[in-house]
């Protein structure tokens, strides 16, 4: 017999995959065709940068809330060697002197965020 609970928990989970894959087509189908009118540039003033870092940021907070509500943590076995290349640059970007530390800043910042949104990735448990 089913028991109640167990249907419960299975939509609940079919709801969190389905939010998440609208995220991810948010991502990935509309945000880079969005684009604004500007001077150019580097990071955050090419025209098409903004739109998706606010999409991966939306992303990255329902991997948060999803941790938090659950509060259990899903991570890859080889999570260690994940952490390594981010840790690795900042350190040597502290250790070097740095001449323009709010490009220095914006960068690691960039980098984390990956790492946040890779994370948030983990959380919806997506099987295939």
């Amino acid at each position: 017999m089913i028991n109640k609970m167990q249907i419960k928990k299975n939509l609940t989970i079919l709801n969190q995959q389905k939010s998440a894959l609208f995220l991810l087509a948010l991502l990935f189908v509309v945000s880079p065709f969005y684009s604004v009118n500007n001077i150019g540039g580097i990071g955050l003033a090419l025209t098409f940068n903004i739109p998706i870092w606010v999409i991966a940021s939306c992303f990255i907070a329902a991997g948060i809330a999803l941790f938090s509500s659950s509060r259990k943590w899903v991570y890859p076995s080889l999570w260690l060697y994940l952490l390594a290349f981010p840790v690795i640059v900042i350190l040597i970007g502290f250790l070097n002197e740095v001449n323009r530390p709010t490009t220095w800043l914006m960068r690691q910042l960039y980098l984390l965020g990956g790492l946040g949104f890779l994370f948030a990735l983990f959380q919806f448990r997506f099987k295939q």
